[in-house]
This record gives structure tokens, C-alpha cells and sequence, in this order.
């Protein structure tokens, strides 16, 4: 039952430090130094934004280090959408940098809000607000950010407002176009099940849900979606996110609060098309998509990275779905330094 529901809905760091006797004294001084400032962090706080709080986990090995803000999917999926970002992808890469993991607005451990109030215009007050904290806490003109699927739609609404204090952004597996999106996954997803013959899917993908699409329709499709493809869920292990993070169970007010927001927000975000807008930032973007993605198919995003017209990169992860980061772990974190680092 867990793994239907999650279908649908859609440090301490160890130094080693060793004083050998053909070393000057000036160069025991300044190794002392470096290690005194490497400062790890790991700390939980709410920050202040249109009229709720919104709770920011920031985690790393060393303070000083690039600071990475976290966007995750759904709306609302905090399960699918941040924990397993945090468990296969986050833990590796707060090695490297400074990661803040933020719980959106009326989920996980941000207070409840009221529907009424779950827009993309405050969702981008929200990431402005929260970006504005951690350049301030980190003392840092810019940090690099990165959204996942919605997370990484809301990435270009905010940079379309406001590039000023972010420095690069990766983009996994978004939509820019709503319309093109659903058309695709309806698409390759209908492809899949005639390959596979199951009528099931036939059935409904041709009579129950096909586009435009209604809040009830794009369930459907995206229920077969999910299991197309070689399944979203094929490399993801439900034990492994409550055994390594403070989570040992996938709430049902989470489920309850994501049904929501997806409801309240379905409209706005399913008529949303930014293809004439991407082009009002120029900060470097990196382009991720998964081969096999049967939500926002690698197509659509190749079609966003032919229209961005600044500094681009563009990742096509062979063997991913739409978890990129939990199909291919080590390849997105290398790929996500590689472009940070540059």
C-alpha cells in the first residue's frame, strides 16, 4: 500500500591531522588555522515568509563551502520529492557544499497554511525569502540553486523575477511548457503500453485520461506514468529513507496536505508556459533529464535547453526516470560538482 501511495503522488567530519617533525613552526601554525576554520553545520530553522514560516534544513561538512538550495518536487511531495534527494543524492554532496533542504509551504515540517495561499506567486516570496536568509547567514553575495520537476519550474519563475543572488542553477527534470509536458507523457506512456500490451493501461490512457487534462484525468495518467518506463520507483528503497533520516514513516497528513496542494495549485501550475520568459535570467543553467522519464519526458527537456539562449549544459542520464538522483546517484552528484566547481 505504501509503495501505490508513493506512486501516485508523485556530521560530524572526521580530520585527520598529523604534525610531522621535518615541519617548520610557522607551517604547524597555518595548518592549525585551516583546520580551525572548517566548520561543519547542521541545523534546523524557520524562516519568516508571507504570512507562515517555512522550515530549512542546512547541512555540510565545512560552513565556507558553496551554498546549494534545494527545491523539491511535487507540489508538495516531501517523501518522494526531498527525503530521497537528501538520502541518495544530499548526504554526498554536502561533502562538497553547504545543502538547505527546504519543506515548501504547508508541508512536512512548515505549519499547515491555508489553500487559499498555495500560489506560485507566493511560492517564489518563499524561495526569495529563503535565498535572502542564506546569503545572509553565509555571508555570500550568491548561492547556486536547484529544483527538482515543480521545484524546478519554481526555480525559473523566481529567477525570472530575480536572478541577482544566485550564482548557477540546475534544472532536474522540469517543465517549462504544462501543455507540451502532459501531451508527452501522455505520449510515451501510451507508447509504453502498447509495447507491454496492457490493456488496463490502453483502456484508461485512451478513454480516462486523455489531455487537456482535469485534476482527475491527469491522476490517472500520471498513475501509469509512473509505472511506465521501467517504473519510477525501481531503484528506490523505502526502508533506506526511514533507516537514514529522521523520518520512520510516510505520514498521512503528509499524503492528506500533498492531495491539497495539488488540488489548490492544479490550475495555475497545469496552464503554466514560461518558454517566452526563461530568457529574462542569464545565469548559467544545467539541464538534467532521465532517458526513461514518463512524467517530463528527456524531449521536453531538451526542447527548454534549445530555447535557453545563455551559458547552458545539458545531462541526459541514460538509464533514470524521473528520480534522476535515486537511479543514478553517483553520476547526478558528480555532475552537479563538475558544473558548480567550474
Amino acid at each position: 500500500m505504501k509503495k501505490n501511495a508513493l506512486l501516485i503522488f508523485i556530521n560530524l567530519i572526521l580530520i585527520n591531522s598529523f604534525c610531522y617533525s621535518h615541519q617548520s613552526k610557522d607551517s604547524a601554525i597555518a595548518s592549525n588555522d585551516t583546520i580551525k576554520s572548517i566548520v561543519p553545520i547542521s541545523e534546523e530553522v524557520f524562516v519568516e515568509s508571507a504570512n507562515t514560516t517555512l522550515y530549512l534544513k542546512i547541512k555540510g561538512q565545512d560552513r565556507t563551502k558553496p551554498v546549494i538550495l534545494f527545491l523539491h518536487g511535487g507540489p508538495g511531495d516531501i517523501f518522494l520529492g526531498l527525503l530521497s534527494f537528501e538520502v541518495y543524492a544530499g548526504k554526498e554532496l554536502e561533502k562538497d557544499f553547504v545543502v538547505a533542504y527546504l519543506h515548501q509551504r504547508g508541508m512536512g515540517n512548515s505549519p499547515a497554511v491555508a489553500d487559499s495561499t498555495q500560489t506560485i506567486k507566493n511560492h517564489v516570496k518563499d524561495v526569495g525569502n529563503v535565498v535572502d536568509y542564506l546569503t545572509k547567514e553565509f555571508d555570500t553575495p550568491k548561492i547556486s540553486l536547484m529544483g527538482h520537476s515543480w521545484g524546478g519550474l519554481l526555480g525559473f519563475y523566481y529567477l525570472i523575477e530575480d536572478d541577482s543572488k544566485v550564482d548557477r542553477f540546475i534544472t532536474v527534470a522540469s517543465p517549462i511548457n504544462m501543455e507540451k509536458t502532459n501531451r508527452k507523457s501522455h505520449e510515451e506512456t501510451l507508447k509504453w503500453a502498447k509495447a507491454e500490451n496492457n490493456t488496463n493501461a490502453i483502456t484508461d490512457l485512451t478513454e480516462k485520461a486523455m489531455p487537456p487534462y482535469n485534476f482527475e484525468k491527469q491522476l490517472v495518467k500520471n498513475s501509469w506514468a509512473g509505472q511506465a518506463g521501467g517504473n519510477i520507483g525501481k531503484n528506490f528503497s523505502f526502508q533506506r529513507i526511514v533507516t537514514e533520516t529522521e523520518f520512520k514513516e510516510f505520514k498521512k497528513e503528509w499524503q492528506i496536505a500533498q492531495m491539497n496542494v495539488i488540488k489548490a495549485m492544479f490550475d495555475e501550475i497545469n496552464s503554466s508556459n514560461i518558454e517566452s520568459q526563461i530568457n529574462n535570467t542569464s545565469i548559467p543553467v544545467l539541464f538534467i533529464a532521465g532517458r526513461n522519464d514518463t512524467y517530463v519526458t528527456a524531449s521536453c527537456v531538451e526542447e527548454a535547453f534549445s530555447l535557453y539562449q545563455s551559458e547552458k549544459e545539458l545531462k541526459v542520464f541514460e538509464n533514470s526516470h524521473h528520480l534522476v538522483y535515486v537511479d543514478e546517484p553517483e553520476l547526478f552528484v558528480q555532475t552537479i560538482k563538475d558544473f558548480i566547481t567550474k
